[in-house]
């Protein structure tokens, strides 16, 4: 196991990656986020890099794996669409091959199923209104959770 022991240098290798472990000790980290505390922190650049490299070696910080787990997350248990999904990785940091090769391996179908399970939901709410403003109100509503336009009028059509 691998032991660290703190130093009172500020700019150690060594306090970096203390530091470092202690965040990721409550939730997985981009490297640009991690990157981002180390910086916050007042550490220096190079540091920050090689604690980076480092934490990479290990298997600690791994941008692939935190994006297919962030959308198998956000797929399975807050119904978001596609391109909400997009903007949370971008907003996380992770590089944007890494988030065309994840979003590729999304099934449509499970995107369908989602949208339509959130549609329901939604719809049972929607009462004493036209169906008009149903269909308008559930529309942007599905827009705005990041489902395509095309899932979102297939779904409006088999449901309204």
């Amino acid at each position: 196991m691998l032991r660290i022991t703190p130093t009172t240098e500020p700019d150690s290798l060594t306090s970096a990656k203390s530091y470092a472990f202690k965040l990721l000790g409550r939730r997985a980290y981009s490297k640009n986020e991690l990157m981002q505390r180390l910086h916050d922190k007042g550490f220096n650049p190079d540091i920050c890099q090689n604690t980076i490299k480092l934490l990479e070696e290990y298997g600690y910080v791994n941008d692939w794996q935190l994006a297919m787990r962030e959308i198998e997350r956000c797929l399975k248990e807050q119904k978001l669409g596609p391109r909400r999904l997009q903007l949370r990785l971008r907003q996380r940091g992770i590089a944007p091959e890494i988030i065309n090769q994840v979003m590729s391996s999304v099934d449509q179908e499970t995107v369908y199923s989602s949208c339509m399970q959130e549609a329901r939901k939604k719809l049972a709410t929607l009462s004493d209104i036209s169906p008009e403003k149903k269909q308008a109100r559930l529309g942007s509503f599905l827009l705005r959770r990041g489902f395509d336009l095309e899932c979102v009028n297939r779904c409006l059509r088999k449901i309204l």
